[in-house]
């Protein structure tokens, strides 16, 4: 395990955040008249927004460590 280099954290947390934006627009873009394909397409969305938050609150962190 090793401590992940504060510029990498800073990239990745800033990547991060363009994805949850990303997301949450293309979540803002589904209309209230769901079919079947959509409702799963929305839920794939949400559950790829919560794993990106999840990620934000570990980035967020000023140490991070990794596997290498």
């Amino acid at each position: 395990m090793s401590l992940l280099q504060e510029d990498e954290r800073v990239e990745t947390l800033v990547l991060l955040y363009q994805s949850e934006e990303n997301v949450e627009r293309e979540i803002r873009g589904i209309f209230d008249n769901l079919t079947p394909k959509v409702k799963r397409d929305r839920q794939r969305l949400e559950s790829k927004l919560l794993e990106i938050k999840k990620a934000i609150e570990i980035f967020k962190k000023k140490k991070v460590y990794i596997f290498r």
